[in-house]
């Protein structure tokens, strides 16, 4: 049943896929195969341009040339060599376009026409010299009104494209296909005028002929300036390049015209110059050509500009449509990896119940499976146990988020998943949780992730332990730990516990500069003898504790107590600049301290002190008794420096009096015999400076 489900989906999310896709990609096709069409018309327009270019060079040669023969036939036999050079500049310019259509460069339906102009071409130069002036005139006309009728017909190939840059229809019928006409108009409205001016009169033909050619010359000439600002208007940074020859153009075009009205059509008389009419007329031409030759190309790269970028949309179509493409193979990818992993899960779900049901079921260790989101899969009844709940079904139907149900830390369920993401497993994740009955107890779980083939997370499964009485017991060891560590940074200095911690087989430094100090309280012989033993070590605690935080406030390291002697050195374990400053106001202050302690009789207290400078040896010594001792003549000499001191009295080595007599007011003793070290003289310590 759950297969024929998964399919039926399947079928019903790739047919929602199909039908939103679908006009997406259709619009796409249409849109790229519209683009497609526009840039081959476009090319073939830019073809049909580039042999209108090849065809407008040998137009004006040819015009020259009719002009040319007709003067030789009317007697300047001197022109025949000028007439046989531009013969070969037509031929030349011809074979190239020959050429040209052999090489299929362009795509054009006009080869017959070529060929027939081709042929009028070669019939004009047999019989050049040999006709009558007013034959080759004709003649050469038709061959010129021919190649201008080509060039026309190859302009009909720009009305089949949509422009986006200019409007090529209109350029091509108002601007390129007129200019050449005009040009052949102005050429014989120049030849015409020749004749007339040369005989002084003007036959009714020829004043038929004119009025016809100045009507052409002027509506092409219109065509030809709407075309134009219609370009320069859409074009704008074409307007230096091409406006001033359009002025110049149209400026000599009117001048030409305005000559031939009213000094040849309606004048009575003719007495305009030859020489006037012919420079007007050339200067018509040449600025027509002139026009042609700058329009040409300008036009040619607005055709190119189009070309790139209907490409360009034509990329941008593409890329859109394979987006589009990526985005459907990657939602359907998507959807078949997602039902194969909902296939795979329901699969690895019933093996995994089939394969651990007897585990289960007898283990004695807690078992279970888990989703990520924190619900239990499957459970066995010693989980159930463990957990106080009456029974697998118990525990799986009551929790429904083991993260707030089971745990009690709140963020203990997402520190177990992340070591799962990790580590793929949890070799031993001490928690502490919560039983059914509210109670807490520690529990230690070993959980790996099962994932299927493509390494996605299907369930957790894991073992649980109840480790509370090993925790208890841990917790007790270590609060052990915790004490003994106490009690050796208590008896041992800080630096000095932290090296036996680190298994330092011998500890043993000797420093440079110390200054110990011994302190020792007078008569307290007597006093063991008059009061009780606990009373006695109740104030011995007392006083030393006093003692310790003198020796704690100044930095300095209590080294030793024995009996109602009481030892302190300064610079040890640390080295310490200020040892013997910090030891003369402990000193001072112990015999201010003192004083606030009485004896059974109502007297103070009194203590002797003795203080030397200088180098000494410290380390430990014991095993099972370790103590942290000091050695060295210096050791010796303060002892001595107590032991025959004044009650009430701090006495100092020399030693000590160098380092301190500019700081401290002192009282010279004298000198006194030390035993092993003779005569020394030393100073009691008063104050301070």
């Amino acid at each position: 049943m759950k297969r024929i489900a998964h399919s039926q989906k399947t079928i019903i999310y790739l047919a929602l896929i199909f039908a939103f896709f679908t006009p997406f990609l259709v619009l796409i096709y249409q849109e790229n195969l519209t683009l497609s069409r526009q840039i081959e018309l476009t090319r073939q327009e830019r073809l049909s341009l580039k042999y209108q270019r090849y065809l407008r060079e040998p137009l004006a040669d040819l015009i020259q040339h009719r002009q040319l023969t007709y003067s030789y036939l009317k007697g300047q036999t001197f022109l025949k060599q000028s007439i046989l050079s531009k013969q070969q500049h037509i031929d030349n310019y011809f074979q190239t376009i020959d050429t040209l259509n052999k090489q299929n460069v362009f795509t054009l339906r006009n080869s017959q026409k070529w060929q027939e102009i081709r042929q009028e071409w070669s019939e004009i130069k047999k019989v050049a010299f040999s006709q009558t002036a007013e034959a080759s005139f004709a003649s050469q006309t038709l061959l010129i009104g021919n190649i201008l009728s080509l060039m026309a017909n190859i302009g009909i190939l720009s009305d089949r494209s949509p422009a986006l840059v200019i409007d090529s229809k209109d350029l091509q019928k108002n601007v390129l296909n007129h200019l050449p006409s005009t040009v052949e108009n102005l050429a014989q409205v120049k030849l015409i005028s020749g004749n007339v001016i040369n005989r002084k009169k003007l036959l009714p033909q020829e004043k038929e002929r004119l009025l016809i050619l100045s009507q052409l010359i002027k509506s092409e000439t219109l065509l030809i300036e709407k075309g134009t600002n219609k370009l320069l208007a859409n074009n704008s940074e074409l307007q230096p390049q091409i406006k001033p020859y359009l002025q110049e153009a149209l400026s000599s075009k009117n001048i030409l015209l305005e000559i031939l009205n009213k000094q040849l059509i309606i004048a009575s008389v003719i007495n305009v110059q030859a020489i006037e009419v012919f420079a007007s007329a050339t200067e018509a031409v040449e600025s027509e050509l002139r026009l042609y030759d700058v329009m040409q190309p300008a036009i040619d790269e607005l055709l190119e500009t189009r070309i790139h970028k209907l490409l360009e949309q034509q990329y941008l179509i593409k890329i859109c449509g394979l987006l589009t493409i990526l985005l459907a193979v990657y939602l359907f990818v998507k959807l078949l990896r997602k039902l194969q992993y909902q296939q795979e899960s329901d699969k690895a779900l019933r093996q995994a119940e089939s394969k651990y049901r007897s585990i289960f079921e007898n283990a004695t260790e807690g078992i279970y499976q888990t989703t990520s989101d924190g619900k239990f899969i499957s459970a066995n009844p010693a989980l159930a146990h463990i957990l106080g709940y009456d029974s697998p079904e118990d525990l799986i139907n009551t929790i429904t988020d083991i993260a707030t149900q089971i745990y009690v830390e709140a963020k203990r369920r997402e520190k177990f998943i992340a070591t799962l993401k990790k580590d793929n497993n949890t070799p031993k994740f001490v928690s502490l949780v919560r039983r059914k009955n509210g109670s807490l107890i520690w529990i230690a779980e070993k959980a790996r992730s099962v994932k299927n083939s493509q390494g996605e997370l299907l369930y957790y499964e894991g073992s649980v332990e109840d480790v509370t009485n090993r925790k208890i017991a841990e917790e007790a060891f270590q609060y052990q730990q915790e004490q003994t560590e106490r009690l050796l940074f208590n008896i041992l200095p800080g630096p000095i516990a932290v090296r036996l911690q680190m298994q330092e087989s011998t500890i043993a430094d000797s420093f440079s500069e110390a200054t110990v100090l011994f302190a020792d309280l007078v008569n307290f012989t007597e006093l063991c003898t008059a009061i009780h033993p606990t009373e006695l070590v109740k104030l011995l605690n007392e006083i030393f504790s006093v003692f310790d935080e003198l020796a704690e406030q100044y930095g300095l390291e209590k080294i030793k107590t024995i009996g109602d002697a009481y030892m302190v050195a300064g610079g040890i374990p640390i080295p310490k600049e200020d040892h013997a400053e910090a030891i003369a106001q402990m000193a001072l202050e112990m015999l201010q301290k003192i004083k606030h302690f009485h004896t059974n009789e109502g007297l103070p207290f009194s203590i002797r002190i003795g203080i030397n400078s200088g180098p000494v040896v410290a380390g430990v010594i014991g095993i099972k008794k370790i103590i942290y001792d000091l050695w060295g003549d210096t050791v010796n000499i303060a002892s001595r420096m107590e032991s025959q001191g004044i009650p009430g009295k701090i006495q100092v080595t020399e030693f000590t009096y160098n380092i301190l007599y500019d700081k401290y007011l002192f009282e010279e003793r004298g000198t006194i015999s030390i035993k092993g070290k003779g005569e020394m003289k030393t100073y009691f310590l008063l104050g301070k400076l």
